[in-house]
Parts: C-alpha cells; structure tokens; sequence
C-alpha cells in the first residue's frame, strides 16, 4: 500500500505567542509517529492558500494549523488538503485553555484525518484503532491511593480532594492537580517547571527548557478498574534540542 505525503507548513495565527509553535510542533510529531506517511517538513514556512496549486500529486496532501486567542478562549483549526483534487477537510474547536489543545491534539488529529480518508477513499490514511470504552464510574476518591507509571517515576500519589504529588526516581517532586472530564482522567504539573522533570533530556537541554517548558500533562483512562493508560505530554529529546510530544504511559496501583 502506498504511502501519503504530506506537506506540513507553519501555524496561522493572529498570537505571537510561542505556545503556538509548541502546538504545530506537538500536531507535527503526533502525524510523524502514524504509519503509513511521508513528512515534508515546511514549518518554517507559514501556510498560504496559493500553496495549493504548486503541487498536484496523488497520494500527496498539504497540513496546516490555525491557531487564535479570543479574550479567554482559544481556537484551534486543523486543515487537510488533497493535492490532486483540491478537497479539503478542517475540524475548528474551542477551548478555554491552551493546555487542553495540547492534551487534545491525538484525538483532533485522528477525527480530522477520519474525515478526510472518508471523503477521499483512494487517499492512504490509515484508520486509528480507538481506546477501549470502560463502564466502570470514576472518582477522584476511587482514584485516590499510590501509583507507578512512567520509567523514570518513582511513584504517585492522589489525594481525595484531587491534589496529588509524582516523585520521580531521580529524587525530584511534583505536585499534581486531578480531575475528571467526560469519563477521562487529566493530570497536571502544578509545581514550578524544574529541569528534574524532564530525565529524558540531557541535563544541559533540560536546564535551558525548563525556563519556559509547559506544564506536564497526562490524559488517561481507567481499564479493567486497575491500570490508567494513556498518554503523558512532556519536553523530549529532538535532534539537539526538545520538542513537545505525546508520549504513551500506563499508570498500575502500588501494592
């Protein structure tokens, strides 16, 4: 089966605000880990509508991200285009926060290219297997106790009320806040960023990053009423660098 390639352009956005980087790169990196593309990477090159009569190609489509800030809400626009028909396919959500567009972007993304192999059944857009549903009712009092997760955590905890703490293996801690929307399970830095945090980067990059990294997220859901699978959202290593990305975790109670 062929391949799709896909031209990847800049963010549009009336923000000068980095965390609209931060957004396209996370968008970027979660098409990047999906079989079944090629990545042509333009974000260095901010999408413009006269982008789509350059190339007229099977198998090939262009990718962008529109990103605004209105008052207290952000809007956030996916848009796929087929090179060779000129269809297109976008998916425009509100949030009222910018962290949930980041814990967001797989589902986003999955429905947006849902849509668009739907709509071009010749195109190579391979369908997205979706998490398993579980009847089982949630609380943050059931949820409370001690957890492992994540290799290098050492443990966490969840408190009734919600507020947790992560004590990683290398002696650095976290505080949490948890909650639950729509049957799922978010988990957020609530500390001061601190370059302990990110043990997969180089101690050098992970000093600089931390400056202006984004709070740590986890979106999660509950299976088989033990283990929290999911993922987590966090800085990793990116050629010399770091990027946000997606990262899958698993989340067990402690014995």
């Amino acid at each position: 089966m062929a391949e799709t390639t896909v031209y990847f352009y800049g963010p549009v956005t009336s923000s000068q605000d980095t965390t609209t980087k931060l957004t396209s790169d996370l968008f970027f990196s979660q098409l990047q880990s999906t079989s079944g593309y090629i990545l042509i990477d333009n974000r260095n090159i901010i999408w413009e509508e006269d982008f789509v009569n350059q190339i007229n190609q099977s198998d090939t489509a262009f990718f962008y991200v529109e990103i605004h800030k209105n008052q207290e809400n952000w809007e956030c626009t996916l848009t796929i285009i087929d090179s060779e028909t000129k269809k297109r396919v976008s998916k425009t959500e509100i949030f009222d926060g910018y962290y949930k567009i980041l814990m967001e972007a797989k589902n986003s993304l999955q429905e947006l290219l849902e849509d668009f192999r739907n709509q071009n059944p010749n195109t190579t857009f391979p369908k997205e297997t979706s998490s398993p549903k579980t009847n089982i009712s949630l609380s943050l009092d059931n949820l409370s106790g001690t957890w492992k997760g994540d290799n290098h955590i050492s443990k966490i905890v969840i408190l009734r009320g919600g507020k947790g703490f992560v004590i990683y293996k290398n002696g650095a801690s976290m505080n949490i806040q948890v909650s639950i929307q729509d049957n799922m399970i978010f988990a957020q830095q609530t500390s001061r960023a601190n370059a302990s945090f990110f043990p997969d980067l180089p101690r050098e990059v992970a000093l600089v990053m931390a400056n202006n990294a984004s709070p740590i997220q986890w979106k999660l859901s509950l299976v088989d009423d033990n283990p929290l699978s999911g993922e987590k959202l966090t800085l990793m290593p990116s050629e010399n660098s770091a990027e946000l990305q997606s990262v899958n975790v698993t989340w067990e109670r402690a014995n």
